[in-house]
């Protein structure tokens, strides 16, 4: 064998060995970085870093709490000139807007129908002491419905508005009212999600 190629096997075994020692001793825990060559190190994840917060317990209303208890019948809502000369309807306006007045604790429910099925929404406030409540909504609203109903926290309005609402003698602004009976809004509990057909 000749000399020369004896000399150049062992020049490469060396220059082997010596590139595998100088990363042992450079390396860090990360993977190679393909551009430069050089190791990289993998950010350390921390507790709490979560893009998306889980909801806090006062998202939470469970079956058998006070504040699911439903307070009132539904108040069933129609479209028609008609649906505030139903006294059944009208008295259970009334409750829901007393319940929210008082800060009752407990649920208030509603629903609204029109236009031959092109709204049929549905509703809740599931109010606590402290003047906020757990609202959702969903159904049919024209050309869009809600896949997944949102919920939310939310400040209610003053007692004041639900008496001012109490004394207004049109059922239907009454009823108004009742859906729109939030501040703003404290907490996502579930984004929720529409389609539109679009």
């Amino acid at each position: 064998m000749p000399i020369s190629r004896v000399l150049c096997g062992f020049s490469c075994a060396l220059s082997l060995v010596l590139a595998c020692t100088e990363k042992d001793e450079g390396s860090t825990d990360g993977p190679e970085d393909e551009t430069t060559g050089t190791a990289t190190t993998e950010p350390q994840s921390t507790a709490g870093d979560s893009t998306t917060a889980a909801p806090s317990e006062s998202c939470e209303c469970s079956e058998g709490d006070p504040c699911a208890v439903a307070l009132c019948e539904t108040v069933a809502w129609t479209g028609d000139e008609e649906a505030g000369d139903d006294a059944q309807v009208v008295a259970n306006l009334k409750c829901a807007l007393e319940a929210l007045r008082d800060r009752k604790v407990g649920t208030v429910r509603w629903t609204f129908k029109a236009g031959s099925g092109q709204f049929d929404e549905y509703g809740y406030h599931q109010i606590l002491a402290d003047g906020t409540a757990i609202e959702s909504r969903g159904g049919v609203s024209d050309l869009c419905w809600w896949v997944e109903d949102p919920v939310t926290l939310v400040t209610l309005k003053s007692p004041a508005t639900f008496t001012e609402c109490l004394a207004m003698p049109d059922p239907a602004e009454q009823f108004r009212c009742l859906r729109l009976a939030t501040e703003a809004d404290l907490e996502t509990c579930i984004e929720g999600e529409t389609d539109c057909g679009v």
